[in-house]
């Protein structure tokens, strides 16, 4: 049995080098691939979450405009119920007079 040589020509060289840089950047896109998936999905939870951030903030909009309507209602009755007040006391004094 006769041995054959490895002979480590250049062009030989040449190919290993290739194929190492090939699988060491196939494995790098992958990982990249890999990464940008986790990206894009915590980017989609987020506007998730910015969605129901909205639709809260907006209900509590509507909730604080009930509240200063509500409030103006009650300063004007406030005001109404002061007004009959200094009226009734008034009719009663115009009634003493007479």
């Amino acid at each position: 049995m006769v041995k054959k040589r490895k002979t480590n020509k250049p062009k030989d060289r040449f190919e290993e080098i290739k194929e190492e840089i090939l699988r060491g950047t196939g494995v790098m896109f992958e990982q990249t691939q890999h990464h940008i998936k986790l990206v894009a999905e915590q980017v989609a939870g987020n506007s998730e979450q910015i969605n129901e951030i909205k639709e809260e903030i907006s209900k509590l909009t509507e909730m604080v405009d009930m509240l200063r309507m509500d409030l103006k209602l009650k300063a004007d009755n406030l005001e109404l119920i002061t007004l009959s007040r200094r009226i009734a006391v008034l009719e009663k004094k115009l009634v003493n007079r007479r």
